[in-house]
């Protein structure tokens, strides 16, 4: 049996499995998706050590630790958040994040902070992937690939999830910003 056929039969065979998996633990469709991606790269890249007839033990121990990993780097970011990283010397390039014009009259600038730090909860409640990338970036000011690395994700994944991230916060808060800033 060739590579690639080896390889499209176990994906086949398996992905809805590791799919299951991620999701139960997670809770998160994407990230199940990505760590499926990344179990079968690692998958192809080793196949010819793999005893075909121990496949999905190998794959289900990759996926496994994959999440393990993620877990632990999600707990690691979140300790590393302190309680007051909304204070003024932190935030103020999550501005940027929001990107709309007329941002910072001085005039509206407390209440602008409020609904800043009211968006970064919610985006946490809803995504807590897209709020660790846009504390990341907008918080922190690490640059996507700094980013991209501490999170072990691609760079990729990291303008996605600030790209799906400003089109929530659009669509959710733009009307409360226009208030803020009248």
């Amino acid at each position: 049996m060739m590579k690639n056929e080896r390889f499209e039969g176990a994906y086949r065979k398996f992905r809805k499995l590791i799919i299951r998996y991620v999701e139960k633990k997670t809770s998160d469709h994407q990230f199940a998706e990505e760590i499926s991606h990344r179990v079968f790269c690692e998958f192809f890249i080793h196949m010819g050590h793999i005893d075909p007839a121990a496949e999905k033990v190998w794959l289900m121990r990759c996926t496994k630790r994959a999440v393990i990993d993620y877990l632990r780097r999600k707990q690691h970011c979140m300790e590393s958040l302190s309680a007051d990283i909304f204070s003024d010397s932190e935030y103020d390039g999550a501005e940027f994040f929001i990107a709309w014009e007329g941002l910072v009259s001085l005039e509206s600038r407390f209440a602008q902070r409020e609904l800043i730090v009211h968006i970064f909860r919610d985006l946490e409640q809803v995504n807590t992937r897209w709020y660790e990338v846009a504390i990341l970036c907008f918080v922190l000011e690490r640059s996507y690939a700094e980013a991209a690395e501490y999170l072990k994700v691609p760079v990729d994944v990291v303008r996605g999830r600030i790209r799906r991230a400003r089109v929530y916060i659009r669509a959710n808060f733009y009307d409360e910003f226009l208030s803020v800033i009248e």
